[in-house]
């Protein structure tokens, strides 16, 4: 069977745009690839993906008039819960340092943080501490060293009172 050379050079010119919307297309692709990095290494710049640590310096008791109080500190970062003593259920206020860190979710540009806390009496009672505050660190921002108060809650009120806790802590 005879080729037609009418068809052949239509063929070939078809291939030949073919082709050339192939190298138009990789061409395209590595620049979308280039400026993909580039966008990504800019953000990255911004946001810092060193891994950040909160550290419970201190729990200082204010007021709890002969009580030697256990307690039970909950922080709450970015809607993610840490306890401590995160090895035991109490442990007792005193004037060491609790020493224990934790790691917190890495690539956040802002911690959001709140403290509450349980403690028991000598009686055995549990009551809870609490605070409306809410302390916000830019990343950017760390380390930071600060306290945050928690009040005795009774009978609907998260203010006042003469007992409560000072927790200093530290995000680095």
């Amino acid at each position: 069977m005879a080729r037609n050379p009418e068809r052949e050079t239509s063929e070939v010119r078809i291939a030949r745009i073919t082709a050339k919307q192939a190298i138009v297309v990789a061409t395209i692709t590595a620049l979308a690839g280039v400026v993909s990095s580039i966008i990504a290494y800019s953000q990255g710049a911004r946001h810092s993906t060193a891994q950040h640590y909160l550290k419970i310096v201190r729990v200082e008791k204010r007021g709890f008039a002969n009580m030697n109080p256990s307690v039970r500190i909950v922080a709450d970062i970015n809607d993610q819960p840490y306890s401590y003593p995160s090895r035991a259920v109490w442990t007792d206020i005193s004037h060491e340092e609790p020493g224990e860190s934790f790691p917190l979710l890495a690539n956040q540009s802002e911690y959001v943080l709140r403290f509450s806390a349980f403690y028991r009496r000598d009686d055995g009672e549990v009551q809870q501490l609490t605070s409306s505050e809410v302390v916000r660190l830019a990343a950017t921002r760390l380390p930071v060293i600060d306290t945050f108060s928690l009040y005795l809650l009774d009978q609907g009120f998260t203010r006042g009172g003469p007992d409560g806790l000072v927790i200093r802590y530290e995000v680095r």
